[in-house]
């Protein structure tokens, strides 16, 4: 009799248990779709952060007046004021290419002549090009005041960051504005400019009449 007792109490035990396990949370369950959610959250805002923005911010120059730069010479023999540019990019690299339809069309304006040089201790504008990250800015030009070193001019930097995000007419935009601050043109926002200081695929613009003539007349041009 105490044995059917005891038989009835491990039963009745056994029940209560799997009754207990039935309704009890699965944690690693719950855990595992808390992980799937971050992993889906985390996995949108990734997506949000490389959409290719719509408008960028050329530099962050805040110098308003257009002004000569030193190293920018005429010659002797027309009047045009010179300047030597070191391409510091690999040829592979896409920005090689769009350094060089930015010189191709300064020197189309008849207002500057780009030379380009291949040492860069005779050089008098340095441009290179690197992925300095979401920054403020899709290009940037320094301008020392006065020589140091080998360099006498110039420092373009260009960032893949933005660039690589762009239509080729967007970069072209940037590399020919950067090129604009290096013989010492600053930001033209009173009208399509090429010195705009923030462009968009709809506004990318190149080198215009007011361009021009803004070079003509810091360097005395007829």
């Amino acid at each position: 009799m105490k044995k059917h007792k005891f038989l009835k109490k491990i039963i009745i035990l056994t029940m209560l248990l799997g009754g207990f396990a039935n309704s009890a949370p699965v944690i690693t369950s719950s855990s595992t779709a808390e992980a799937a959610t971050k992993v889906k959250t985390k996995k949108k805002t990734t997506k949000k952060s490389t959409q290719k923005k719509t408008k960028i911010k050329v530099d962050s120059n805040r110098k308003k007046k257009n002004r000569a730069v030193k190293f920018v010479k005429k010659t002797t023999k027309n009047q045009i004021p010179t300047a030597s540019i070191f391409i510091y990019i690999n040829q592979n690299d896409p920005n090689y290419q769009t350094v060089q339809d930015a010189i191709k069309a300064w020197n189309a304006t008849k207002v500057i002549k780009f030379k380009q040089a291949f040492n860069y201790q005779k050089a008098q504008i340095i441009v290179t090009a690197h992925d300095y990250g979401d920054t403020s800015w899709a290009g940037l030009t320094e301008i020392p005041d006065t020589p140091r070193g080998y360099l006498y001019g110039s420092v373009v930097y260009l960032n893949n960051f933005y660039l690589r995000q762009s239509t080729p007419q967007v970069a072209l935009s940037v590399a020919e504005h950067e090129l604009g601050h290096a013989i010492g043109l600053q930001h033209n926002d009173t009208q399509p400019s090429v010195m705009n200081s923030s462009v968009t695929e709809q506004n990318a613009y190149t080198i215009q009449p007011c361009d021009i003539a803004a070079v003509k007349a810091i360097y005395n041009e007829k």
